[in-house]
């Protein structure tokens, strides 16, 4: 390149510049006061300040770096968590006997897998019961007694209005005798459901799903006597 077309580069250069620095909001050029030191006068007879093109270039930086600033402190912010409702994590799946035991009972063995026998309630830890040929663990059994028995067979268990669901399997205990009945259950002393027994039942799933808010759960079964039924495998959630 020619001295000639490195000095129209250069014209070219500073007038981009000046005109960048005027169209930026906020610059007031006119109200800096004149410069009339440093004038630089080029081949062709045009004049330039140099110390004005110095304060333009230290303006321009100044303003990249605060859209810089602004931009990173954007960038931060957008990159922070967003702040959600607190959620409680649903409580993991127990086995009803470990945790809920017999607050009251009577005609009921309760069958767990940790040590925590008690006599009085006959809560027997590590045994098992059979239904249908098959062995259940973790539950409970109803005694039929005997014809002459005063009071029917039945358990009380305290949740605490902690859990919301309750799985176990239902059946006739192999071994006794094979008469009707059925089982009773109430939440907090009150009534609700009723499930109909029969010594010819097969093993079937007892799924109670309402248990939210339930601080006390009682299962009943009128006296038949001689006759087993149970409640195995029993889950808390």
């Amino acid at each position: 390149m020619t001295d000639k077309g490195k000095e129209k580069l250069l014209i070219a250069v500073i007038s981009i510049v000046l005109t960048a620095a005027l169209s930026i909001p906020g610059t007031l050029i006119a109200s800096k006061p004149s410069l009339t030191q440093n004038i630089i006068q080029l081949p062709d007879g045009q004049t330039v300040n140099a110390d004005e093109i110095a304060a333009l270039q230290s303006e321009n930086a100044a303003l990249r770096d605060s859209l810089a600033a602004q931009t990173n402190a954007a960038l931060s912010n957008a990159a922070q968590p967003t702040t959600g409702p607190t959620t409680t994590k649903a409580p993991a799946t127990q086995h009803f006997i470990d945790i809920a035991p017999p607050h009251d009972a009577f005609h009921a063995n309760c069958y767990s897998v940790l040590d925590i026998s008690d006599r009085r309630f006959f809560v027997q830890a590590g045994d098992s019961f059979v239904m249908s040929g098959k062995k259940y663990y973790n539950g409970i059994v109803w005694l039929g007694g005997t014809d002459w028995d005063r009071e029917e067979p039945y358990s009380i268990h305290l949740l605490d209005g902690k859990y919301t669901r309750l799985e176990g399997t239902l059946g006739h205990i192999d071994g006794t005798q094979s008469k009707d009945s059925s089982l009773l259950i109430y939440y907090d002393g009150v009534f609700k459901y009723e499930k109909l027994l029969s010594g010819e039942l097969e093993p079937e799933m007892l799924i109670l799903d309402d248990l939210q808010g339930v601080k006390q759960l009682k299962f009943r079964v009128p006296r038949v006597s001689w006759t087993n039924y149970g409640l195995g495998n029993i889950t808390l959630t």
